[in-house]
């Protein structure tokens, strides 16, 4: 009998292969999880528990020292920001056609990308979904152009006044339909006035009103009808807290898994791969666990267009 590629031979291989296929194109859907706070530092407290717990403290305010007087003493107090990491994410699919499924390159990736774009688009919605807790709220709908311009110079305005560092940067997590009445406006039209000409030909703003853009599909919607809701933030206005999942199924009835985790994000991808005998076909699920939540109020605004 000649020797063969079995299902049982790639499954014993493959479940880090779909994995790493997933992460290869996570950076491409992701926006927000490169521009929000990560608990990158909390690794100890990310092993146990449902919950992270992260202290904030108060600020130190700058006195004159006076000659032959004492300095003065200061004290602040710590807050707890409890981040619950309850949100489990999966897709699972069976290919009844497991050799083709296995053996051919193409088919592994087109559905890697799937499924990597679903993942995506599910933590994307999440933490977009946080504008709920926005400490300010910014009404825009209806307004082009100018009009349109005049709130981000406001948003800039709100977030200096509420201490982010004037070299920190700050970014818009913006809907298309915002971008396609932005794009109109006046001042992204001369390039003399914006000093570049990418709006023009490109159809991206890049960096307006010291804010960095992104345009995504996955920007929160409410009512009807929809009320987009864009956010304008700094970096610690959200917190992302993920979770790696455990890979000993094999130790529990011998299905086989994979996990990779995103450098950048800390984002984590499990592939668990079993084999289904009802149904004459493998059995394949990417799931991932994570928390997320509003970390200062005052450093997010939430931006309502049309």
């Amino acid at each position: 009998m000649p020797d063969t590629i079995r299902p049982a031979d790639l499954a014993n291989s493959t479940p880090e292969v779909w994995a790493a296929q997933v992460l290869e194109y996570l950076p491409k859907y992701l926006g927000l999880l490169g521009t929000v706070a990560l608990d990158m530092g909390f690794q100890e407290i990310q092993k146990w528990g449902d919950t992270v717990n992260i202290q904030s403290y108060g600020t130190f305010a700058v006195n004159d020292k006076v000659a032959g007087s004492n300095v003065t003493l200061q004290r602040i107090t710590d807050s707890n920001l409890a981040v619950v990491i309850d949100k489990h994410k999966e897709i699972t699919f069976s290919p009844e056609d497991v050799a083709r499924a296995f053996s051919k390159p193409n088919v592994i990736e087109h559905l890697s990308r799937q499924a990597a774009l679903q993942i995506a688009e599910t933590v994307e919605l999440a933490v977009a979904g946080l504008y709920t807790g926005a400490g300010a709220s910014i009404n825009a709908s209806g307004l082009t152009g100018t009009q349109l311009k005049a709130k981000f110079y406001e948003a800039r305005r709100r977030l200096i006044s509420a201490k982010v560092p004037l070299l920190e940067n700050k970014f818009a997590y913006m809907s298309e339909f915002f971008m396609e009445d932005f794009l109109q406006a006046d001042v992204l039209q001369d390039a003399s006035k914006i000093g570049s000409n990418r709006p023009l030909v490109e159809g991206a703003i890049g960096r307006f009103a010291s804010f960095d853009f992104f345009e995504t599909q996955a920007v929160a919607t409410s009512g009807s009808p929809n009320v987009y809701h864009n956010l304008l933030y700094a970096k610690d206005g959200i917190i992302f807290v993920p979770r790696a999942l455990p890979v000993d199924a094999e130790s529990f009835g011998g299905a086989k898994q994979g996990r990779v985790t995103d450098p950048r994000n800390g984002l984590s991808i499990r592939v668990t791969m079993s084999y289904n005998p009802n149904a004459l076909a493998p059995q394949i699920t990417f799931d991932t666990l994570f928390g997320t939540r509003v970390l200062r109020a005052n450093h997010l605004i939430d931006l309502q267009t049309t």
